[in-house]
């Protein structure tokens, strides 16, 4: 039986999941988030490791068939964090990309056309004549319009606003 890994690295959890190929989850390990943007390059490398580590342990043998790995910032940091993950997973079948191209790739397959990443930070990726595009997405604390961190900041200013009168 093979057994592969999926990574979805964010800004508010880490979330691996290890599956057979008949879809089957045999294992899912959620964490704290991990982007470079926000934690640094070098936690994001270690956390990323000890998940992979962590969850090839359920996989007989500890090799997964393949891995794929959707990690935000990696668009900004992979040249600098892919040296050393491909040197601690060297043999291992992993795809690195970043979580935006994952994400239209899942909505609209190959074809032109966009979607907006809402959730800790905000970001845009487009799809136009087979090329990618990619809008904002500089971490939660500098770009956060549309983000699920501003809107939830939002609602809270207006509900304590609201509470004490100024609202």
């Amino acid at each position: 039986m093979s057994f592969y890994i999926g990574l979805d690295g964010g800004g508010t959890k880490t979330e691996a999941v290890v599956f057979d190929e008949t879809g089957h989850i045999f294992l899912r390990d959620v964490t704290r988030g991990c982007v470079a943007l926000d934690v640094g390059l070098e936690h994001t490398v270690a956390h990323l490791t000890d998940v992979l580590r962590r969850t090839s342990e359920s996989i007989p043998g500890g090799i997964p068939r393949s891995v794929y790995v959707a990690q935000s910032s990696m668009r900004y940091y992979g040249a600098l964090m892919l040296p050393e993950l491909n040197r601690v997973f060297a043999g291992w079948n992993i795809r690195w990309e970043d979580g935006g191209l994952a994400i239209i790739t899942s909505m609209i397959g190959r074809k032109d056309g966009c979607c907006a990443v809402a959730g800790t930070g905000s970001c845009l990726f487009a799809r136009a004549g087979g090329k990618i595009h990619h809008i904002g997405g500089y971490g939660y604390l500098v770009d956060t319009v549309g983000s699920g961190y501003i809107l939830g900041q939002d609602a809270l200013r207006a509900a304590f606003g609201a509470l004490d009168g100024r609202g």
